[in-house]
Order: C-alpha cells, then sequence, then structure tokens
C-alpha cells in the first residue's frame, strides 16, 4: 500500500502532476484539480503523515527524511511525463524532490517543476515560527489567511493540530537547502497581496534552472491557489500541454 497516494496511477495517463502541501494542509487541498485538468493529465495529491486520512502518524520534521521516503513511493509512477508542484512548504519539498530525482538511477527527470506561494529556500524566512511560544505562534500564523479566526482560536482545534503546524514549520524554516541548476524549466506562481513573499520583485527561483523560468501573479493572498483554483490549474494546463 502506497500511503503518500490515495490514487494508484494507471497506464493511459500521459502526464501526471504530482502535488505538494503547504504547512499543516493535507491532499484535499487538491481534490478538485482533476475537473480542470486537460484529458491525458492527472492530479496526484502527495498525503504526508500527520494529517487527514494519515493523522495519527507522526509528521516529518527533518527534509532528507521525508524526501527519502517520498522519492521511494514515487520511483513505480514515473513510467510517463511528469511535473511536481508545491504551494508554500510543498514548493521547497517539490524542489529537494526533484534534486533526488534528476541523480536517481534509470527514473526520467520532472518535465518541469512549478513552485507556487514561497520564496526559493536560499532566501532567509524574516520572520521564521517555529521556535516561538504557543500564544507567538499561533498569532504568526494568523498572516496565513487560510486560517480563520474561529479555527485559531479554537483550544482544542489548536491542541489537536499544534503538533502539526510546529513539525511543518521547523521541516520548512530549518532544512539546510541545496542550490539546484536544474536541467528542467520552473515556473513561479505568486499571490498579488501575499504578504510572505514579494511577488512583483522576487525572481530568486530564476536561479535554480538552465532551462526556462517564468513567473506568474494572480491576484489573491497567499492562498490564492484556492480563490483563484480554477484560474490558477487553467494556467497549469497551458504551461503543460506540450509535454502530452
Amino acid at each position: 500500500m502506497n500511503k503518500f497516494l490515495l490514487d494508484v496511477p494507471n497506464t493511459s495517463e500521459r502526464l501526471r502532476i504530482f502535488c505538494f502541501p503547504y504547512a499543516g494542509g493535507g491532499a484535499s487541498t487538491y481534490r478538485n484539480w482533476n475537473t480542470y485538468l486537460k484529458p491525458g493529465m492527472k492530479c496526484y495529491p502527495i498525503q504526508l503523515p500527520g494529517r487527514e486520512n494519515r493523522i495519527s502518524e507522526t509528521p516529518y520534521r527533518e527534509m532528507d527524511t521525508l524526501v527519502k521516503d517520498v522519492v521511494s513511493a514515487l520511483v513505480p509512477y514515473l513510467d510517463t511525463n511528469y511535473i511536481l508542484f508545491g504551494h508554500s512548504m510543498g514548493a521547497k519539498i517539490a524542489c529537494e524532490v526533484g534534486g533526488a530525482l534528476e541523480h536517481y538511477n534509470n527514473v526520467q527527470n520532472p518535465c518541469h517543476l512549478i513552485v507556487s506561494g514561497s520564496q526559493a529556500p536560499h532566501i532567509p524566512d524574516p520572520n521564521p515560527l517555529h521556535n516561538l511560544p504557543e500564544d507567538k505562534f499561533i498569532e504568526g500564523l494568523k498572516q496565513y489567511s487560510g486560517m480563520s479566526q474561529e479555527f485559531l482560536e479554537n483550544k482544542e482545534l489548536m491542541k489537536l493540530f499544534m503538533p502539526l503546524f510546529r513539525a511543518d514549520f521547523v521541516l520548512d524554516e530549518t532544512y539546510t537547502f541545496k542550490k539546484r541548476n536544474f536541467s528542467f524549466p520552473i515556473s513561479a506562481l505568486y499571490g498579488s497581496q501575499d504578504v510572505g513573499s514579494e511577488p512583483e520583485t522576487d525572481e530568486s527561483w530564476s536561479e535554480y534552472t538552465h532551462k526556462t523560468y517564468d513567473k506568474k501573479i494572480f491576484q489573491g493572498d497567499h492562498f490564492f491557489i484556492k480563490s483563484q483554483e480554477k484560474e490558477v490549474v487553467q494556467y497549469i494546463c497551458q504551461k503543460l500541454e506540450a509535454y502530452l
């Protein structure tokens, strides 16, 4: 059983899109994407431990271990064209998975890396959250507008989800990045009102590939992939049509 994939890929697909979640998020973030994808494309959300159907499992706090396990889970399904997508924390995971797969024996490289709502790993986070006391940590989460005030103020829910949030921010903010020079293109997506990045000026991901790089700004805050979901997926379809 492959715990990382909710569906088993089939041989009829010509392009697989493996999607990685933001901190605290799960595979359900991408549950509607296949509605908008073109024939021959299929989205496969990656389900990490500590959330949704894997909520009883211990979440990762260390990037290298996560990447090793995810790569092992994906290798059997890399027999056709595929791309890696990640939002926020997921962008960094997708980058590291891409780096591991680029040097994996007898496996084709990703066709494309799409990073969303994230600056490149070598850009330090000006306001790290992972080591803050609980009250300040929760206050820091409020900058991520995908989390409602009601949720953040519900003590029972926060008690349940705090270990996951802590682990994800440790993973995101403390790992030792490896600056890449990928042999496949990168596209970077941003929200126009995202306080966690500088979408108008940020070209940091362009340094990670010697192929093409492009950037697209969508209306919205950090969670524009929710508020502009259809537009985001349609844009991705346009970018990836050449790989069908």
